[in-house]
């Protein structure tokens, strides 16, 4: 009876030493630039990107908490992201529809980026082209 009590405190101990563990400075797995273009690709566009569309991005990361200004609303980014500027109608005058698109910095399970409509474009300056 004394061995069986000792293994239940015993085994007790241990589960309480690993799931308590906090795993928030765990490293986490990164989606790189490259990466996050594919997401884009493949999610975003499902592999087609057509005539008429204009893709810019910006080459760092945005930060947790970064703000993104277009000529009539903010938004706040709420985790680490890379940004993607959408111009739906390249050839069209401002204001016209257009996609900002978010996707994650850090692999993380359920969505990995986010789309937010507006009408026009960010406040970045340092956009680059890309092709597809």
């Amino acid at each position: 009876m004394k061995k069986i009590i000792l293994l239940l405190l015993v085994l007790s101990a241990f589960l309480l030493v690993n799931c308590s563990k906090d795993h928030s400075t765990d490293p986490q797995i990164t989606i790189t630039l490259e990466q996050a273009e594919e997401i884009l690709l493949t999610e975003v566009f499902q592999d087609s990107v057509s005539g008429g569309i204009m893709v810019y991005e910006l080459e760092q990361p945005l930060e947790k908490y970064s703000i993104i200004y277009s000529w009539k609303n903010e938004y706040i980014i709420e985790r680490k992201c890379w940004f993607f500027f959408i111009d739906d109608y390249f050839y069209a005058n401002w204001e016209h529809p257009c996609r900002y698109v978010l996707i994650n910095f850090y692999s993380e399970p359920g969505i990995s980026f986010e789309i937010i409509d507006e009408t026009s474009p960010p406040g970045f300056e340092d956009l680059v082209e890309v092709e597809f």
